[in-house]
């Protein structure tokens, strides 16, 4: 009686083993990573109109690097960018006015930025025009050429005066 215990108690305890061998299953998934270039944007240049006359609009072209009726001091704004060759990324910039307070009262002057992107780090006809919130795919390094056209006013509504004021773009991965 004994041994027919324990068979049984050895029949029972591999018929246990045995079918909790089927409550337990697995799979597999792939898991990666793409580690890309750190995103780096460094201020090259500041924008820089220089000498202005009133009610004129001067412009200093991104596209091209004319700075026609600007003087001698006037300079296109660059950044360079560096990034992961061959991802996209988004670009984003706001129109930014340029202030200055002359005897307590506060002048504006408005900008409309133009912003073209090369890779070969020239500002030429027939580069690409980027525009605020636009994609671009790069090409590892990156130059942005930052121009426009300023609006000045007349005597009375832009006396002279240094005028100043902050562009700023930002450069994001998609």
């Amino acid at each position: 009686m004994k041994n027919i215990f324990k068979s049984l108690m050895i029949v029972v305890l591999f018929v246990g083993l045995g079918s909790s061998a089927f409550a337990q299953v697995s799979n597999n998934i792939t898991t990666e990573a793409k580690v890309q270039t750190a995103l780096i944007i460094d201020r090259t240049t500041d924008l820089n109109f220089g000498g202005v006359v009133n009610g004129t609009n001067p412009t200093l072209n991104a596209s091209t690097g004319e700075t026609p009726f600007c003087g001698t001091s006037a300079a296109l704004g660059k950044f360079t960018v560096t990034a992961q060759a061959g991802v996209d990324v988004t670009v984003n910039f706001e129109d930014n006015d340029l202030k200055a307070t002359v005897e307590g009262d506060v002048y504006t002057l408005s900008f409309e930025p133009s912003v073209y992107w090369t890779a070969d780090n020239t500002a030429t006809d027939g580069e690409t025009e980027i525009l605020s919130n636009g994609n671009y795919t790069t090409s590892g390094t990156d130059y942005f050429f930052v121009g426009g056209v300023l609006i000045v006013g007349d005597a009375a509504a832009a006396p002279a005066a240094t005028y100043a004021g902050t562009f700023t773009m930002t450069v994001t991965y998609n």
